[in-house]
């Protein structure tokens, strides 16, 4: 059957994950359709403030320089004493102290390589800061699939780098399914991919959605410096497929999701994706992928919720997981009034 999401759950904020921030979004009454709803995490009283983005966002850019370039002792100053770091491909896991690590990761930079991050994603949580990125570098490309997480800690008025994990993991892959070669085009942002963001602040009181082209034009528009909920959208004879990235301005998770859809606009997947910063410091990943029928009813669920850097199995009751989002039509996007523009 239909899996409607009570208005009572609802009336929390969710935002963009790759340092993006959070927009409210509304939910319909049970028994009418869902538009993109879905319960937040709520936020204690030691996370309600907004993490320092920006300060993060910089300190990262600064790492990929120091790495890129030719300035050792600049790029081993970003690391604190006691520095712990792995490397895991697969199932094996490298263990490193800061010299050791220092010396791999110089090895895993191609001479001439620039290293970019292209998208950051915070959670905050005891007492320290986890970045989640995907470097690349230009003319020189890494492994392919490959995440790194920082953990930071504050050092006077900036951070400082306490871990740092590579991971390298097919189990992280999607899986090939119905929708794959239309959110493959989707991820490759080509011409025919259109981007729509919530301009305004986290403080406001409705969203205000345009049509932007890029992620920077979206920051660059936003009333806080930065969108905090953005969505991607591709039309196809064959069906629809959208995304959108959002995460807790005070860092307390981040989320992505897909959407798919057939060519009667009936919904065929939807893929939910969810991070957040455990006690201990443990980074969750929580995949949960379902599955529709042209009646829209539910026809398989499957959730996968990993420890990000380990790989082992996370307690999924070991933290609040808002319920999967549905959305069911392209006509129940919350942009979806510019689409008929």
């Amino acid at each position: 059957m239909r899996r409607w999401i009570p208005n009572w759950l609802l009336g929390a904020a969710l935002s963009v994950a790759c340092d993006r921030g959070e927009s409210a979004e509304a939910a319909s009454a049970p028994g009418a359709p869902a538009a993109a709803a879905s319960l937040a995490q709520p936020l204690s009283g030691a996370t309600a403030a907004q993490v320092d983005r920006a300060s993060i966002v910089a300190f990262v850019h600064r790492w990929a320089q120091l790495w890129s370039g030719s300035d050792v002792l600049g790029h081993a100053a970003l690391y604190a004493p006691g520095f712990a770091g792995s490397e895991r491909v697969g199932e094996l896991t490298t263990p490193y102290d800061l010299t050791g690590w220092l010396e791999q990761r110089r090895r895993a930079r191609t001479p001439g390589g620039r290293v970019l991050v292209p998208s950051i994603e915070l959670l905050r949580g005891d007492g320290a800061v986890a970045v989640v990125i995907e470097p690349r570098q230009v003319a020189a490309a890494l492994s392919d699939g490959a995440k790194t997480s920082l953990l930071l800690e504050r050092a006077g008025e900036g951070w400082r780098i306490v871990r740092e994990d590579v991971i390298v993991d097919d189990a992280g892959k999607r899986r090939r399914g119905p929708c794959t070669d239309l959110l493959e085009q989707l991820a490759r942002a080509g011409a025919s991919v259109r981007y729509f963001a919530n301009l305004a602040g986290a403080g406001a009181a409705s969203p205000r959605w345009s049509a932007v082209s890029s992620h920077d034009d979206a920051d660059g528009r936003s009333d806080d410096g930065h969108v905090w909920e953005l969505w991607a959208l591709l039309h196809a004879s064959a069906g629809d497929v959208a995304s959108v990235s959002r995460a807790s301005p005070a860092g307390d998770w981040a989320r992505e999701a897909s959407f798919c859809f057939r060519s009667d606009g009936s919904p065929v997947e939807v893929i939910d994706r969810y991070r957040t910063l455990l006690p201990g410091r443990q980074l969750v990943d929580d995949i949960v992928t379902t599955r529709y029928s042209r009646q829209g009813e539910e026809r398989s669920s499957k959730t996968v919720a990993r420890y990000l850097v380990s790989g082992k199995p996370a307690p999924v009751d070991a933290y609040l997981r808002p319920p999967p989002l549905l959305v069911e039509s392209v006509g129940q996007l919350p942009f979806a009034a510019l689409l008929r523009q």
